[in-house]
């Protein structure tokens, strides 16, 4: 498309995905970073060789316009502006596909961390298309976890409104699907499967992190909220002990702050002063 660089908003996640395959492919490369990004996250940009900038989480997406509208191709999603990126919906259909050729069948549910909504509802539009294909019968139910302190899709849900709510999003370990507002299409994708939308705490979280390490797994918190949804899916009925639950794990622990570190070692203290 002769672009010769691209830009990002994040949290960080993002960002580093973004200037990881930039540097492979010879582009330049710009992160907007929230402030809340870890030193770990920034270091790693850096190594890559991205331009960083770090602002407000607020300012992060206005700023990305204006990149855009300076040449420079926009990786995000939904946007507003002169160029969007029409890819970013299509790749996420590969987890369906993924999904559904590991397990050999279509799972009852899929539990997504969301932050706006994007994977959740790119990897519902895989399963729709795998089942007009003739692929699989039916797709599975999507369930959306956001932190407690930042519900857009939840508060939709639980209050029936016809779009996301725009909400002022408070401090969360999560912070990496901590966003004021998410996306109409993933609002749609999980009444259309008859999910739902829950919130979860941080103190939920950080004992997922704990059960998700019994399995060798050292997810971030972001991520590890999914196996608190779960547990609270299953204490609700909501999901039964015969469904086939996929939850998607999307980071490593490794690029956690050193405040949620700290959380997590105060977890770990107060309960070992209980066990004895």
């Amino acid at each position: 498309m002769g672009f010769e660089k691209v830009v990002c908003a994040s949290t960080g996640n993002h960002a580093l995905s973004v200037a990881s395959y930039a540097a492979a492919a010879g582009l330049g490369c710009r992160a907007i970073v929230a402030d809340s990004a870890s030193r770990q996250v920034l270091a790693t940009l850096k190594i890559c060789g991205a331009e960083v900038l770090v602002v407000s989480p607020e300012d992060r997406f206005g700023i990305l316009a204006e990149e855009g509208r300076a040449g420079a191709f926009p990786v995000g999603l939904f946007m507003p502006g002169p160029t969007t990126n029409p890819f970013g919906i299509e790749a996420y259909k590969t987890i369906a596909y993924e999904v559904v050729e590991q397990l050999g069948r279509v799972p009852d549910a899929v539990v997504f961390p969301c932050a706006r909504g994007n994977g959740l509802y790119g990897a519902w539009k895989g399963f729709e298309e795998l089942r007009e294909f003739g692929v699989i019968k039916k797709s599975p139910r999507m369930f959306a976890c956001q932190p407690s302190a930042a519900p857009s899709l939840v508060s939709a849900f639980e209050s029936e409104l016809e779009s996301p709510a725009t909400v002022k999003p408070q401090h969360t370990i999560a912070d990496a699907i901590c966003e004021n507002l998410s996306s109409q299409q993933a609002l749609d994708a999980i009444r259309r499967s008859h999910g739902a939308a829950l919130g979860v705490e941080d103190d939920e979280i950080i004992s997922a992190m704990f059960q998700l390490g019994e399995e060798g797994v050292f997810a971030e918190p972001s991520s590890a909220a999914v196996l608190a949804a779960i547990t609270t899916l299953r204490e609700r009925g909501t999901i039964s002990s015969g469904d086939r639950v996929v939850a998607v794990v999307t980071s490593s622990g490794y690029k956690s702050s050193l405040p949620i570190c700290d959380r997590i070692l105060g977890k770990w203290r107060q309960d070992a002063e209980a066990d004895f």
